[in-house]
């Protein structure tokens, strides 16, 4: 038995790491068990981008449209590859009945709030300079070449603009007055001027250190083997490094938050979504704006002298196996929208995989569970993990403080689905 703390989180990703980070600043106590290490789920090398221009949740209405011819596709932006899994079944109907225009209208707020004010506590820790992590402000352009691509661009702008979010649509002729080193071969793009980007590595390597420079114990290799629980209270987790009790507990487990919590009775429905990318060098004259293709939903972000391209939603299991059809369709999109870029050729070795936790609805679960109260949850945060993970981290350590949070929390509630 390992001496008690004051608060237990499992899972040691971008989400875990700053959940300590808030929670020490409060001066309570802190240890993290992680079954790998710091940021081996899907914090490490995903693209980096903070993004308040995502706030159409991953369910809404156009994924219906879309959604039968793409995710049957092998090599679509989102695919789903069938198999008889009942938490697969059981997700997709959920996700169905998520993709209306009631739920996303709903979400959309919340959303926005929550990225907006991420950015700003990135913006607050870059300014602390306890570690570097790239943190820079360049916007991000939403490019398009079609048509259809320009006319879903202006209806996702439109909301933008209600939200009070700058946008500015610019020709591929006018694309060099946000960044002179960029050529488009056609069409234009969106640039959301108050998007920011950073090297997600250092983040979660700088934040780990500064952590445990602080006190915080993280233990790795430390794989979640149970939960014990009595009188609808946590008492304590059982782990491959030995069993952990505390007056508290936080689950940012990731992709492998619901099986964690299962045995608890507590339903709460995620799915790994796997995406892949690839990082080259990158040279100075080379472009240094971040951007999405947005027909292919491929994100390619400069990171100080590397670049990295990276996408696709697959939901295949927990395999981290590469599918390298899937890789290649990311690579062969860059040349459709820019002139003179080309990715470098490249192996299955080269290609990172991380799974990413979906929700049905497209909204994380933060919040106490009213079957264990002395439970927090931060999971299921797809494709936003590292943009979210300052105010998650917050909103954290307000829940576990006994205040009211900062932002209402009522759509995240981790049992929404029970």
């Amino acid at each position: 038995m390992h001496k008690d703390t004051d608060v237990l989180i499992i899972g040691a990703g971008a989400v875990g790491l700053s959940s300590a980070f808030y929670l020490r600043r409060r001066g309570v106590s802190v240890r993290i068990v992680e079954k790998d290490y710091p940021g081996a789920g899907a914090s490490l090398k995903n693209c980096g981008l903070i993004c308040p221009s995502h706030f159409v949740p991953l369910s809404h209405p156009g994924v219906i449209s879309a959604g039968l011819r793409w995710m049957l596709d092998p090599v679509s932006p989102f695919y789903v590859k069938p198999r008889p899994d009942p938490g697969l079944i059981s997700w997709v109907m959920k996700f169905r009945r998520a993709c209306s225009a009631e739920i996303t209208n709903r979400s959309i707020p919340l959303l926005y709030e929550l990225n907006a004010a991420s950015r700003d506590l990135y913006r607050d820790i870059a300014a602390l300079k306890m570690f570097e992590f790239d943190y820079d402000e360049k916007g991000l352009l939403m490019v398009y070449n079609t048509a259809k691509g320009r006319e879903e661009g202006l209806a996702e702008a439109e909301i933008g603009r209600k939200l009070g979010i700058p946008i500015r649509e610019v020709t591929a002729d006018e694309i060099a007055g946000v960044d002179p080193n960029l050529r488009l071969k056609s069409g234009g793009a969106f640039h959301y001027a108050t998007d920011t980007h950073l090297n997600p590595q250092k983040f979660v390597e700088g934040m780990a250190d500064r952590i445990a420079g602080d006190g915080v114990d993280i233990v790795t290799g430390a794989d979640v083997t149970g939960i014990d629980s009595r009188g609808g209270s946590v008492t304590g987790v059982r782990t491959t490094k030995g069993e952990f009790r505390a007056k508290e507990y936080v689950l940012a487990g990731g992709a492998w938050s619901e099986g964690i919590v299962r045995p608890l009775g507590l339903k709460m429905p995620i799915q790994p979504a796997k995406g892949y990318s690839i990082t080259f060098p990158r040279t100075p004259e080379m472009f240094s704006t971040p951007m999405i293709l947005s027909e292919r939903k491929v994100a390619i972000t400069p990171l100080g002298d590397r670049v990295r391209y990276g996408g696709t939603l697959e939901l295949a299991g927990f395999g981290l196996s590469v599918n390298m059809r899937r890789v290649r369709a990311i690579a062969e999109a860059v040349p459709v929208y820019l002139e003179n870029v080309r990715v470098p050729d490249f192996t299955e070795e080269d290609v990172w995989a991380g799974l990413r936790p979906c929700s049905p609805d497209g909204l994380p679960y933060v919040g106490r569970t009213r079957k264990n109260p002395n439970l927090t949850v931060a999971a299921g945060h797809a494709m936003l993990g590292i943009t979210l993970s300052p105010v998650t981290g917050k909103l954290v350590s307000e829940i576990v403080g006994g205040e009211v949070p900062s932002i209402d929390c009522t759509l995240l509630r981790p049992d929404r689905f029970a």
